[in-house]
């Protein structure tokens, strides 16, 4: 596994294991991608709003990185 995919790869074995660390790197680095969806599907909302629904789906990705189920 190469470069970039073997640091998130490692990240969430870690996140898994309940390293808040890793919990926070991961929320770190995809926070962008959910801010850029949002904003794509919802431009009319609110940046306070925004904000919010950026926050609901980064408390999601948290409930869910303990059910992400890893093949490598």
């Amino acid at each position: 596994m190469a470069g970039k995919n073997r640091v998130i790869y490692d990240m969430i074995v870690s996140a898994k294991q309940g390293n808040m660390a890793s919990i926070g790197y991961i929320l770190e680095a995809y926070s962008p991608q959910v801010e850029a969806v949002l904003y794509s599907m919802a431009p009319w909302l609110s940046e306070e709003c925004l904000k919010d629904c950026r926050q609901e789906v980064l408390i999601r990705l948290v409930r869910v990185i303990p059910k992400f189920k890893l093949k490598y």
